[in-house]
């Protein structure tokens, strides 16, 4: 939940303690945000009548200088002040408050000297949409008097009939206000047309309204004239449930008393008795135990009316429930005490019989629970007799090893202060000084090194202290104990034959590298053959692979599986000096290199990878950022446009504007914000290593057309074409209602991060769900199945849109055009490049000009295009 939702919920149910800690650590903007109705915190605290809370929203806000003050004379939706609305809802300690910091506009404050000509010349004013609100105001602030002065210029059925954007109408208002003469006069008066029935946006009727505050005249008066006292709001709240909520001891007794059902309950499963336990109201506990309500029903979390007490601090309300409390409530109130830190809680229920020595559902003890936490809460349940001390949880944990995890080193301290006796390993054969290593902690490694516990062992894989270390993904310094105090660690190798640089590759520790390398072994391998060279660039670590290199790290290193520095990953992660070092050892030329990329990127594999490879050793061609493809089309099909056909350039703007937008690290708000403004736009989506554009077009009616452009095979049970074919190369389609469009985006944008299993199940199953239909498919290529799937060029992507732009007839021919047309420019290029290096022999001698030349004709002649051809040199 958002920090400003945690702030206004605790401004509505009144808590001031959970909202003083809120605000404390709140940022600037999560304090002056306002919610759907352009509501600031000031306003609730208005509406719910909570000085306390605006006293120290105030304080806060002081601080913030004019954007402070801001907040306190914002307007919300009605165009209402704070100030404003502690009159309408009657808080006169708010008035108070605020009016110290704000005043009314000069029309509206003559209402409170009773001069109604100003507040006239201030009414006649106003445009139709704010009249409303202005007579609602003024009507509670004065009463009958005021209304001859509104009516000279609104229409008294159009005010008692309006409602405002909550959906309040003026008797919400009256109900709540206690202006039963107002309420009186107009039920005379417009007998018929006041509906005394009418629901505001939350679903409560005025009824429901005065079950908040209770005036016994106002409700006795909404009774004579046939009010539901059955209805329930959207929340599922009937007036019961919400006097409970609010304290309303007489209402609820006057509402049993006429069959208002007292077990009701709402849409969170909470009755009465919960609501009134959970805010405090012992004396309305009390009386519904009297009425027999339920005491043992539980909510849909589970909590009982007690376990609402508990939670909520209100321990003299959970004694007058405790004879109907099982043993097992009340050890299971004593596990969330212990979890929650909250030791009045943990002390009250052991004093009330819960046992010290129960455990969780993970085998997690009392004390195992405490020592994630402080040490003095450690420290009494280790006074308590039945604590299990020794206890192990289902990992094979005792409490000692929960704290060494932790960090807490206090509690540490207290465990072996207590005569605790600490196991020598735990189920990983960590000793408790390894357990400290693995939390990067060398204060504690210090603390058990002088407990006698050495430097040197190893677990159960063979990790010393110096690996567990490197494996840490917590900040700490034990690496440099370690160094410092036994330096020898860094030959050491664990049972995968890791020494701790291949650890602290593989896990990110760069500033320990320069001495890492500059005394370990630089060809010792790992169980699957890797030097830490080769490690380096796979994990793709530029600093220690420039380290390593430097050292004189062997380049030409292969691992088990024949992989070299050239092919265990993608090189064009990294900066062109690394890559020049590593293809120049192989003595393969690196602008050759990036000209062969462009080249598989475009054409798409097929026969051309055969002659694409170096016979120096192998290469990753494939690979290749989703930014740098969309690069290398945009700027193809801007110059195919201006070349080919600049007729359709005009047509094309709002596509290439799209291109030109889209990123791999846009956010979901980024591509939601450019929906807003433009008919499509693009998103990168599938998964680690396979990215596929999604493009996002905005239809008539406001939904969403999601499109996946694909080339490959079927994984898993992504669905194809014609999966009985095994045919591939296709554009997949779907229509998303506008309201779910946000989720389908931040959908689309974490599949691309996730591994393949995952992704697939949220690019076909979950987004299919939402969408409620299933993806339609059209055809591009009807090609034989390879074993592909979602390759990453997204070019298949503008499929599509070619359509849109020009219409099935034309846009099919162009695509398939400006396919040709990109083969025959980057094949231009390269040939270029490779005569200039080359000028003494024929283009025809290289196998990949040959070849990219025979593809390019054989797919003209198939797609019945004139090219124009170049000599053969």
């Amino acid at each position: 939940m958002l920090t400003e939702e945690l702030l206004r919920m605790a401004v509505e149910e009144g808590n001031v303690e959970a909202f003083t800690k809120i605000i404390a650590n709140s940022d600037t903007e999560s304090i002056l945000a306002v919610d759907n109705k352009r509501r600031t915190l000031a306003h609730l605290a208005a509406r719910f009548n909570q000085p306390a809370i605006l006293a120290k929203l105030i304080t806060v806000v002081e601080k913030f200088g004019e954007s402070g003050q801001a907040i306190l004379e914002q307007t919300d939706n009605e165009g209402f002040t704070p100030l404003e609305c502690s009159y309408l809802y009657s808080a006169p300690e708010i008035t108070g408050l605020l009016r110290a910091k704000t005043q009314l506009y000069s029309g509206k404050r003559a209402l409170l000297t009773g001069r109604n000509r100003p507040f006239e010349q201030f009414f006649s004013r106003l445009g139709e949409e704010k009249r409303i609100p202005a007579a609602f105001f003024a009507i509670i602030l004065c009463g009958l008097p005021v209304l001859e002065s509104i009516t000279k210029f609104q229409n008294e059925n159009e005010i008692i009939s309006s409602q405002t954007s909550e959906g309040w109408s003026l008797l919400h208002f009256l109900v709540f206000n206690h202006k039963i003469d107002v309420i009186k006069y107009l039920s005379d008066k417009y007998k018929n047309e006041l509906n005394a029935e009418i629901r505001d946006h939350d679903g409560n009727t005025p009824f429901l309204i005065a079950a908040e505050r209770y005036h016994p005249d106002v409700l006795n008066f909404l009774l004579e004239v046939g009010c539901d006292i059955h209805a329930k709001n959207n929340q599922g709240q009937n007036a019961i449930s919400i006097g409970a909520k609010r304290g309303q001891l007489e209402l609820v007794k006057v509402l049993s008393a006429k069959g208002v059902d007292l077990n009701s309950s709402d849409e969170n499963g909470e009755n009465a008795l919960m609501l009134a336990a959970r805010h405090g109201h012992g004396d309305v506990v009390a009386f519904l135990r009297t009425q027999g309500v339920s005491l043992d029903a539980k909510d849909k979390e589970g909590k009982s009316a007690f376990q609402k007490a508990l939670d909520s601090g209100h321990l003299d309300i959970a004694n007058l429930l405790m004879d109907t409390v099982s043993l097992e409530e009340k050890n299971e109130a004593l596990i969330k005490a212990v979890t929650t830190a909250n030791l009045a809680n943990v002390k009250w229920l052991i004093d009330k019989g819960a046992s010290p020595a129960i455990v969780d559902a993970h085998g997690d003890s009392l004390l195992m629970l405490a020592a994630v936490g402080d040490a003095s809460f450690v420290e009494y349940l280790l006074s308590l007799p039945e604590t299990l001390i020794n206890h192990k949880n289902n990992d094979g944990d005792n409490a000692l090893f929960v704290a060494i995890r932790q960090g807490r080193q206090k509690v540490v301290e207290c465990l072996l202060k207590h005569d605790f006796n600490p196991p020598q390993h735990n189920a990983l054969g960590q000793t408790p000084l390894l357990a400290a290593a693995k939390s990067n902690d060398a204060a504690l490694i210090e603390l058990f090194a002088k407990q006698g516990y050495s430097l040197e062992d190893q677990d159960k894989e063979g990790n010393t202290a110096l690996h567990l270390a490197f494996t840490s993904n917590q900040l700490g310094t034990a690496p440099d104990y370690l160094l410092s105090h036994s330096p020898q660690l860094v030959s050491v190798t664990n049972h995968r034959k890791e020494t701790p640089l291949h650890c602290a590759i593989i896990h990110g520790h760069t500033a320990y590298l320069p001495e890492l390398v500059m005394h370990s072994d630089l060809e010792s391998r790992d169980s699957l053959g890797n030097t830490p060279l080769l490690t380096a660039v796979a994990a793709r670590d530029f600093k220690a692979t420039e380290l390593l290199l430097k050292q004189g790290a062997d380049v030409l290193a292969k691992n088990d599986k024949e992989e070299t520095v050239t092919n265990i990953t993608g090189l064009h992660h990294f900066p062109e000096d690394i890559q020049r070092q590593l293809l120049g050892a192989y003595k393969i030329d690196y602008d050759e290199f990036q000209y062969r990329r462009r080249l598989y990127f475009i054409f798409g594999g097929e026969k051309l990878n055969e002659v694409l490879a170096f016979p120096q050793g192998k290469v990753k061609l494939g690979a290749g950022t989703f930014d740098e493809g969309i690069g290398i089309l945009r700027t193809h099909l801007k110059n195919f446009l201006l070349e080919r056909h600049p007729e359709l350039s005009t047509r094309f703007e709002g596509l290439l504007n799209a291109l030109d937008k889209v990123e791999f690290t846009d956010t979901p708000s980024r591509i939601l914000a450019r929906l807003e403004s433009e008919s499509v736009t693009f998103q990168a989506t599938g998964f680690t290593g396979h990215l596929i554009l999604a493009a996002l077009a905005k239809q008539g009616d406001g939904n969403v057309k999601l499109s996946l452009a694909e080339r490959g095979a079927r994984v898993s049970d992504a669905p194809l074409l014609h999966s009985e074919s095994k045919k591939f190369s296709s554009v997949r389609t779907i229509i998303i209602l506008k309201e779910k469009c946000q989720e389908v985006v931040e959908l689309l944008h974490n599949a691309k991060t996730e591994p393949q299993g995952v992704a697939l199940d949220i690019l076909f199953k979950q987004i299919p769900e939402i969408a409620g239909s299933a993806y339609t498919f059209q055809p591009i290529y009807q090609k034989k199945f390879t074993d592909i799937c979602f390759y990453s060029n997204p070019k298949t992507g503008l499929y599509e849109q070619f359509i849109n732009i020009l219409g099935e007839t034309e846009g099919r021919p162009f695509y398939k055009k400006f396919e040709l047309y990109m083969r025959e420019k980057e094949l231009h290029s390269y040939e270029d490049f490779w005569q200039e290096k080359h000028s003494d022999e024929s283009l025809l001698s290289n196998p990949v000009i040959a070849e990219a030349r025979h593809l390019i004709e054989r797919r003209a002649e198939g797609s019945k295009v004139d090219l124009s051809t170049r000599s053969s040199g």
